[in-house]
């Protein structure tokens, strides 16, 4: 009986273990999207983060997971992996490197590209303007709030005030348009 209860508290423990790892990755996601958005980097670099830690903690985790769930195959370990420990790895990263930035700003000056609009979040119908631009060389795009739509319409420029950061990825510190 006494095997039968630790195996039972061993289970618990595990099943609390990669519910929360996994809510706490989800959450930790939706917050490192203003994070990203104010942040020049190659997309590629957050989700190699996201995959490098997710597979390599699925070949960590892969047997206890199976073992608590009973579960066959590799699909709900991996994605366990990928939503929990991957996105908090990202979310680390992509916080260090924004809120331990440098002190000094610059200010860059660059004509748009092009301008389109994204549906807002709370009423659909109130598109925000979107901008995009050539960063020295790569196309980057700026989501601005649905109040300066006619700013953005009648703009040729964006101007960016960015600093370092941390890991060396540019920070935005401010952006507007003229």
């Amino acid at each position: 009986m006494d095997k039968k209860q630790s195996d039972l508290k061993d289970k618990l423990y595990w099943k609390w273990f990669f519910g929360v790892t996994i809510f706490t990755g989800m959450i930790l996601m939706v917050l490192q999207i203003d994070i990203y958005r104010s942040t020049i980097i190659d997309s590629t670099i957050p989700l190699s983060i996201i995959l490098g830690v997710g597979v390599l903690t699925y070949l960590l985790l892969q047997r206890k997971y199976k073992e608590v769930y009973n579960v066959r195959g590799f699909f709900y370990p991996l994605m366990q992996s990928l939503l929990s420990f991957g996105f908090i790895a990202c979310y680390i990263f992509m916080a260090g490197n924004f809120y331990l930035a440098g002190r000094d700003s610059k200010q860059f000056t660059f004509p748009i590209k092009e301008k389109s609009s994204m549906p807002g979040t709370s009423n659909k119908s109130k598109r925000m303007p979107l901008v995009r631009f050539d960063y020295f060389g790569e196309e980057k795009e700026l989501v601005f709030g649905y109040s300066s739509t006619a700013k953005v319409e009648e703009s040729d420029f964006v101007t960016l005030t960015i600093k370092k950061g941390a890991f060396g990825f540019m920070v935005l510190e401010s952006y507007n348009v003229k």
